[in-house]
């Protein structure tokens, strides 16, 4: 992250910061990545033994926790980019 990038995202605000990089990036993209990564994981990459409703029942129900700690992570980036890029006067 540089100056320039930072006032760009800092002059949308932080409600466009938290939903986008963290509701949205952090949250449900890689939460949906990994959770099914994990799902691949443990049946062995064997897709015939794939179930639908234990996918959505026994990993997809993770989800919400996700979106909660990617918008808790980019809060927390959100107040150190702005210690780090903001001028003092």
């Amino acid at each position: 992250m540089n100056k320039v990038k930072w006032q760009k995202l800092y002059s949308n605000g932080i409600l466009y910061y938290l939903l986008v990089e963290g509701y949205f990036k952090l949250g449900f993209g890689a939460g949906f990545i990994g959770i099914t990564s994990q799902y691949i994981y443990d049946i062995g990459a064997n897709f015939e033994s794939a179930d639908l409703a234990v996918f959505l029942f026994d990993y997809l129900m993770w989800l919400p926790a996700f979106a909660l700690l990617g918008v808790s992570i980019a809060l927390h980036s959100w107040f150190n980019f702005n210690k780090k890029f903001t001028e003092k006067n």
